[in-house]
């Protein structure tokens, strides 16, 4: 059940960050879903590994439905900003531009 919580963020993720791209005039949900899948998939991946392991890593994260879920949903979101820190084209104030 916890790896559906994991499923479930990871998806509350994408309509999240679908809702803000589809509103821009030149939105193509082809080139949405290649530069979210990556990280969706990295995303499900890493969560997946820590529902896994929740008996070793009970003392620091103890994993409920809830937690699962917040987990697949902030491990989207914190993937976004930090490659958006990278990115060449993004203006920020930390990061290699």
């Amino acid at each position: 059940m916890l790896y559906v919580a994991v499923l479930a963020g990871a998806t509350i993720a994408l309509l999240f960050g679908l809702n803000e791209a589809s509103v821009k005039p030149e939105f193509r949900f082809l080139i949405f879903f290649k530069q979210n899948l990556g990280s969706t998939l990295l995303n499900i991946l890493c969560g997946c590994v820590l529902v896994y392991a929740k008996d070793e890593i009970i003392s620091i994260y103890p994993m409920t439905f809830i937690s699962a879920t917040i987990l697949g949903t902030s491990g989207q979101f914190v993937f976004k900003k930090v490659t958006k820190i990278f990115d060449g084209d993004s203006k920020t104030k930390v990061g290699i531009n």
